[in-house]
């Protein structure tokens, strides 16, 4: 899997429909040229490693662009009830898609632009997904989540068009709070100190051993 060649950041809606009909001819890992026995294996063997390091979850780097970031590839290996938390995408197109196992995905829009540490978001998706099932983000529409694994794990291959980067389109972490008379699907997001992220990602080379 690899980014069709990227100009400049307006071309990214174009790249990113290319993307995701490639993405979503993927349905394990495989198909991405890594296969260490079944898929559940995988996760037991991500699973053990995780707790014996005390991190949440492992991610495994596939393809990106480091040096101008403007796209990264990569695989989450999510142990049982392993959560993301909720966190933004500011300027990005994403998909994630599930490979293996299920996960509870919350999805939110933004009802308020600026830079602020406490905006207004709309809850637009609940629910669970298994695999093989694909969930896209835009600048606009479900550009926050919230992605916590099902009791066998979840394998979650995910695409960013662009990357992060710090200094322009940060990933910030978000505590939401219902907004009084909002009605039950709008809250108020405020943003969570970089001191309350721990660190919770391991970082996987292929092959595991």
């Amino acid at each position: 899997l690899a980014a069709p060649a990227i100009a400049s950041s307006t071309d990214v809606a174009n790249n990113f429909g290319s993307i995701v009909a490639i993405a979503n001819q993927i349905t394990s890992l495989a198909d991405l040229g890594c296969s260490h026995g079944s898929q559940q294996a995988v996760l037991d063997l991500v699973a053990s490693r995780c707790q014996a390091n005390g991190a949440a979850m492992g991610y495994l780097p596939l393809a990106g662009d480091p040096e101008d970031g403007k796209y990264s590839i990569g695989c989450f290996l999510l142990p049982p009830f392993s959560v993301i938390p909720l966190h933004g995408h500011p300027a990005l197109h994403g998909m994630i898609r599930i490979l293996h196992g299920s996960l509870h995905l919350r999805s939110f829009n933004w009802l308020e632009t600026g830079g602020g540490g406490r905006r207004k978001a709309q809850l637009t998706q609940e629910g669970w997904l298994e695999a093989p099932n694909t969930s896209i983000l835009t600048p606009i529409e479900s550009n926050l989540h919230e992605i916590t694994a099902g009791e066998g794990g979840a394998l979650m291959l995910d695409v960013l068009l662009p990357d992060y980067c710090d200094d322009e389109r940060p990933c910030n972490y978000y505590t939401p709070t219902p907004v009084e008379d909002g009605g039950t699907d709008v809250f108020y997001m405020g943003r969570r100190a970089e001191t309350e992220i721990p660190p919770h990602i391991e970082f996987m080379e292929w092959p595991m051993e």
